[in-house]
């Protein structure tokens, strides 16, 4: 059930819905939004040195068990680091993660090749 309510969060009309109806996240949909398009210059980047540390990212307004959006969500899968290349590579993109979401007030997690980043709605709008 829970999956479900999730790959449907990930869906472009319920975002954009969200959107629509709620301008005042616009400041951080724009952060979210920078992020993600961060990870995705990373998405499957392989060059000659090794290859890319993404495989997959997106964002979606974070649906609660009762259907409330409290937080914006940022998910990545990513590939494992096979050489010290890729772990500086891997390192660097996770610098620049936090550059782009500096000041805002977020957790940012990875289980093994999965990164979630959680941004609460309500400690980062004025």
């Amino acid at each position: 059930m829970e999956i479900e309510r999730l790959m449907k969060a990930f869906v472009p009309y319920v975002r954009e819905e969200q959107e629509r109806r709620h301008p005042e996240w616009a400041s951080l949909v724009a952060k979210v939004k920078k992020a993600t398009s961060l990870l995705k210059h990373y998405e499957n980047r392989t060059t000659w040195s090794g290859l890319g540390v993404v495989e997959y990212a997106d964002w979606c307004f974070y649906p609660e068990e009762n259907g409330d959006i409290c937080r914006l969500s940022v998910h990545a899968d990513l590939l494992p680091a096979r050489t010290p290349s890729d772990r500086a590579y891997h390192n660097k993109m996770l610098q620049e993660l936090q550059e782009i979401l500096h000041p805002l007030q977020y957790t940012m997690s990875q289980e093994e090749h999965t990164l979630a980043i959680l941004i609460p709605l309500s400690e980062n709008l004025p």
